[in-house]
């Protein structure tokens, strides 16, 4: 059969064992595409199916063997006990937002002495500060506690003694060395820690700490805090949790399921603003609406201008005030997404102009006049489009900063690692980071950087890959099956939604949408009709398909407002017309209430 070359990714549509398979469905009395689901989900065994579904407390891991958290309960508890000043030091990105928030919203409840501090992205960077310390040492502090940040503070944390601070780090970055410095550090990550789940998120180290110190409490201490008080946490473990794209398998898992339900009924003010200027006002609330609504307008305190606000934001018990934050942040988001697309724009005529990057498996960029706020999403863009990994940076002084992303084929950190004697500083994780340099390093880095990425991946890595779960046909459209669906959610990092394949499908409608970047389809599957969406499709799309074409379609489902199957409508991620020839003229084929110019 002779396929169109139309298609944008590689599709991987893995066998496995029949018997296997048939062994799954008789096991647990269901579906061979929901058996074919639990298979290549690991999750054929009876009690991990159970407690992947039902995300139970239980589950969650004991506290005290992260790394030092013994050590950090104590000098935690010694600082309240003795009314020593306290501040939590943490990042200007939602999982430090809320990572600060949660643990000053616990320490106030022990009638702790305790502020907080976010450094200001332009001026201090990621991270500790020298001169950060040395101002809150002035003002009486005695114990820093950092989150979500702190470890790779060498210098930083080995000199807090001599302005007067203790340190606790409480973090989950992964260390660029064995972090000897004389602070405690409580990390998942560190070179010989035994706790069995390293892909908490920075919010999730706070949580398991505050569960640590709650269970070290007196019974006078212990009786401030409703027996629920952990429980009721898990609105902003699940929002930093999310936002900071962190696996949402194990332990992440259960924190962010049971939070996001928290999430939709929560009376934290600051959540009720927030949720209000989003428009999520009494709506359900998934990853999609924390990840892309939510998040987003907590960010841009801190990319726009100060961090700061979110924090007071979070923590801010009046209503009135809480909707003040909120739509500032709600404006601050609007020029944060004009700035986003004035830079993308700009880097798109930039690769259309200079034809050399197209034959590199990476790309460095850099102007002056770049907004340091936005390059991490627009990097994020631009590695998604180009399929490579991609540095942006912008001047601040005699210094480059800006943000790197990556792709699933290259470790972003790992190649960081290996230009780290041109960085002056850098953090992240596999797929993003932020770094900065001293101006004259940047030609040689980009040079260094591009030359990995150029040994490490291959032609096949700049094509993105979509994993099949299951081919469907017509007979596995039961309710069954969508609530099986149900039953994965959360979906996100390390769960991705189940993607589906249907083979020779009958085009029987296509509309594009009026603004021209969509595509509305109806599809015929043996005697089933589904309405399809191809978002962004492409250009091309148009030229390869008609009415009448018989089609492969890779998609996933989404819930629909209309009366479709199993309140579900199909969402096409990729389509190949299998047809055997390439029509020639669409447009008297296409539905008659296109517009005029639509072709």
């Amino acid at each position: 059969m002779l396929y169109s070359t139309m298609t944008r990714y590689n599709w991987i549509v893995e066998e496995v064992d029949p018997s296997l398979k048939r062994q799954i469905e008789e096991r647990f009395h269901t579906t061979p595409a929901i058996s074919e689901i639990i298979l290549k989900r690991n999750l054929a065994d009876n009690q991990a199916l159970r407690n992947f579904i039902s995300c139970p407390i239980s589950e969650l891991h004991d506290p005290f063997l992260l790394p030092a958290v013994a050590q950090a309960v104590e000098r935690v508890l010694e600082a309240v006990q003795n009314k020593k000043k306290i501040v939590v030091y943490g990042d200007y990105d939602v999982d430090g937002i809320t990572s600060t928030s949660l643990l000053v919203e616990f320490l106030r409840k022990l009638d702790a002495q305790v502020g907080y501090y976010v450094p200001n992205r332009f001026d201090e960077g990621y991270g500790l500060n020298e001169e950060a310390a040395v101002k809150l040492a002035g003002k009486g502090y005695s114990l820093l506690i950092a989150v979500d940040c702190g470890t790779n503070s060498s210098s930083v944390l080995a000199r807090a003694r001599e302005y007067g601070l203790e340190v606790v780090v409480c973090d989950h970055h992964n260390p660029l060395v064995s972090p000897e410095t004389g602070a405690i550090i409580v990390n998942p990550k560190l070179p010989g820690s035994r706790y069995p789940y390293p892909e908490l998120a920075g919010v999730g180290v706070v949580f398991k700490l505050i569960s640590a110190l709650l269970s070290a409490l007196k019974d006078s201490q212990r009786s401030r805090f409703p027996s629920n008080f952990l429980t009721q946490t898990l609105d902003l473990v699940a929002l930093g949790t999310i936002c900071d794209v962190a696996p949402l398998t194990g332990e992440n898992r259960i924190l962010v399921k049971r939070g996001l339900s928290l999430l939709a009924r929560s009376r934290r003010p600051g959540l009720v603003a927030l949720k209000k200027v989003a428009g999520l006002e009494g709506k359900k609330i998934g990853t999609y609406e924390v990840g892309f609504l939510l998040g987003p307008r907590l960010n841009a305190g801190g990319r726009m201008s100060s961090a700061l606000k979110c924090v007071q934001l979070l923590l801010e018990q009046n209503l009135e005030r809480a909707l003040k934050i909120s739509q500032r942040l709600d404006e601050e988001n609007r020029k944060r997404q004009k700035i986003q697309e004035e830079i993308a724009l700009e880097i798109d005529q930039i690769l259309e102009t200079d034809a050399s990057w197209e034959k590199e498996c990476g790309l460095v960029l850099f102007s002056a006049d770049w907004h340091e706020g936005v390059l991490g999403i627009v990097a994020s863009r631009v590695a998604k489009m180009q399929r490579k990994p991609t540095v942006l940076l912008t001047q601040a002084g005699d210094m480059c900063k800006g943000s790197a992303r990556s792709i699933e084929s290259f470790d972003l950190f790992q190649a960081l690692s290996g230009c780290q004697h041109l960085l002056d500083g850098f953090g992240g994780h596999r797929l993003a980071a932020g770094l900065r340099m001293r101006l004259e390093n940047f030609l040689i880095f980009r040079e260094k950087f591009v030359s990995l990425a150029n040994q490490v991946l291959l032609e096949e890595d700049r094509v993105a890959k979509l994993h099949v779960d299951s081919p469907l046909i017509a007979s596995d459209m039961k309710r069954e099956l969508f609530k099986f669906l149900k039953y994965l959610e959360p979906y996100g990092e390390g769960n991705q939604e189940p993607i589906f394949l249907f083979r020779g499908a009958l085009l029987t409608e296509i509309r594009p949408t009026s603004d021209l970047k969509h595509l509305k389809l109806r599809v015929k599957v043996d005697s089933l009709t589904f309405q399809a969406v191809m978002f962004n499709a492409p250009s091309e799309v148009l030229q390869e398909i008609e009415v009448g074409s018989q089609i492969d379609l890779v998609f996933c489902f989404r819930e629909s407002d209309f009366d479709t199957h199993g309140g579900y409508e199909i969402v096409v991620l990729d389509l190949r017309n299998v047809s055997g020839e390439k029509p020639h003229r669409i447009a008297e084929h296409i539905h008659d209430d296109l517009p005029a110019h639509s072709h």
